[in-house]
C-alpha cells in the first residue's frame, strides 16, 4: 500500500488557476474524498496523482518517494472514471484482462486474477456478455475489476456513482466501502456529492476555487465547520444564516436579529479563538431548531411566518420568513399553513457565528 503526501500542490491552465498550493497527506490504507462543487480543482488534484496531469509547482509523495516525473504506468494506481471507459467491442472478460495483457503476464495470472476480483465483486457471471448488454451497476463493478485486478497500491475514484440511480448508488456505497477495507488499499474518491463522502470516507477534503478549505472527519465538518463556504456546503438541509449584530450588555453576550435577541452561552464567546465583530453571521442547523412548543430553558426565539413548507416523508422542512430574513426548519408535523405565525426556538449550543468578511468561523 502507500501514503501519500501533497506538498503545496499548484496547478495552472494558463492563466487560470486550477488548484493552489494544496497540501494534502493521506494515511497508508486510508479511504479519504475530495469533496467539492463543479470547477472546484477536485478532479485536477486526481489526475495531478494519477500523473494525467503534470503539476506547475510543488511535489507528489508515495510513501518517501517524489514522483512528479514518474509516467502513470509505473505508478501502480487502479483509476475507475465516471463513466466507467470501458472498451464496448471487448467482453466483460477481456475489459478486466486488458491491463494485465499490457504487462504481458501469463494467461494462467491473468485468469486467477481476474477470477478472485470478479467473484469478490459479484460479477463472474457476466465473463462473455459485452458492456451493452449489462445494467449500469454492472458496469460500474466492472470498471471497479479493471482497476484492482492490477493488484494497485491506490485506488482512484472520480465519481464513480453519479451515472447510478439512487437505489443501486445506496448500495454501491456500501460495496465500495467493505471492499476497500477488506483490502486495505489506499482510497481517495472524488465527489460532488456529500451524502457520499460523508458515508464512505474516513477524511474528507473540502476544496472552492482551487483552495482547501477544510479537512477533517465527517463529524467535524458537520459539527465544527471552518468557514462559511463549509458550513453552507456540508449538511443536507444546509445551515441556515442569518445577519446580525453581536454585543455584550450586562454581562450577556447576544446577537440582535431583526429587533429580536438571540442570546449566547458567554463561556463560548469567551472560547472564541478570533475577535468577534459588531456585525456578524449566525449559522444554525434546521434540525437544531424547535417550532410552536412550549419555551425552551435558555433557548432564544423567534417569530415568523411560514413562507413554504416542504414534505420529506418522515419530516418536514419548513422555511419562516422573519422580516426580510428566511429560516428553515425540521418538524415531524405536516399540516402546516403558508401564512401560518410561528415560533421557532434556537439550540443555543449549536449556534455558530461568522466573520461577514472573512466568512471564518468565529464561535
Amino acid at each position: 500500500m502507500a501514503r501519500i503526501f501533497l506538498d503545496r500542490l499548484t496547478k495552472k491552465f494558463g492563466k487560470v488557476i486550477a488548484l493552489s498550493d494544496l497540501t494534502l497527506e493521506v494515511k497508508d490504507g486510508e479511504f479519504i474524498a475530495i469533496l467539492g462543487p463543479s470547477g472546484s480543482g477536485k478532479t485536477t488534484t486526481l489526475y495531478l496523482i494519477a500523473g494525467v496531469y503534470k503539476p506547475t509547482s510543488g511535489k507528489i509523495y508515495f510513501d518517501d518517494q517524489v514522483i512528479n516525473d514518474i509516467p502513470p504506468q509505473y505508478r501502480n494506481i487502479g483509476l475507475v472514471f465516471q463513466s466507467y471507459a470501458l472498451y464496448p467491442h471487448m467482453t466483460v472478460y477481456d475489459n478486466i484482462a486488458f491491463p494485465l495483457k499490457l504487462k504481458k503476464l501469463p494467461k494462467e495470472e491473468i485468469r486467477k486474477r481476474i477470477e478472485k476480483v470478479a467473484k469478490m465483486l459479484h460479477i463472474d457471471e457476466l465473463f462473455s456478455r459485452k458492456p451493452n448488454q449489462i445494467s449500469g451497476g454492472q458496469q460500474q463493478r466492472v470498471a471497479l475489476a479493471r482497476a484492482l485486478v492490477k493488484e494497485p497500491n491506490i485506488l482512484l475514484l472520480d465519481e464513480p456513482l453519479s451515472n447510478l440511480d439512487a437505489k443501486l448508488r445506496v448500495a454501491t456505497r456500501g460495496e465500495i466501502k467493505r471492499l476497500q477495507r477488506e483490502l486495505g488499499i489506499t482510497a481517495i474518491l472524488v465527489t460532488h456529492d456529500q451524502v457520499e463522502a460523508m458515508t464512505m470516507a474516513e477524511r474528507i477534503a473540502v476544496i472552492h476555487r482551487g483552495k482547501l478549505q477544510q479537512y477533517s472527519t465527517p463529524h467535524d465538518l458537520y459539527n465544527n465547520p471552518e468557514n462559511l463556504f463549509v458550513a453552507g456546503f456540508i449538511g443536507n438541509p444546509p445551515m441556515n444564516f442569518l445577519r446580525g449584530t453581536f454585543r455584550i450588555d450586562s454581562g450577556k453576550a447576544e446577537i440582535i436579529i431583526n429587533g429580536s435577541r438571540i442570546s449566547i452561552p458567554l463561556e463560548r464567546i469567551n472560547q472564541a479563538k478570533l475577535e468577534i465583530p459588531e456585525k456578524v453571521i449566525m449559522g444554525i442547523r434546521p434540525e437544531e431548531i424547535a417550532i410552536n412548543t412550549s419555551p425552551r430553558e435558555g433557548w432564544p426565539e423567534l417569530r415568523g411566518e411560514i413562507y413554504v413548507t416542504e414534505p420529506l416523508g418522515k419530516e418536514t422542512l419548513i422555511t419562516v420568513t422573519i422580516n426580510e430574513q428566511r429560516i428553515s426548519a425540521l418538524t415531524p408535523k405536516e399540516n402546516w399553513e403558508i401564512g401560518e405565525r410561528v415560533r421557532l426556538f434556537l439550540n443555543p449550543e449549536r449556534i455558530h457565528l461568522f466573520d461577514p468578511k472573512t466568512e471564518k468561523r468565529l464561535v
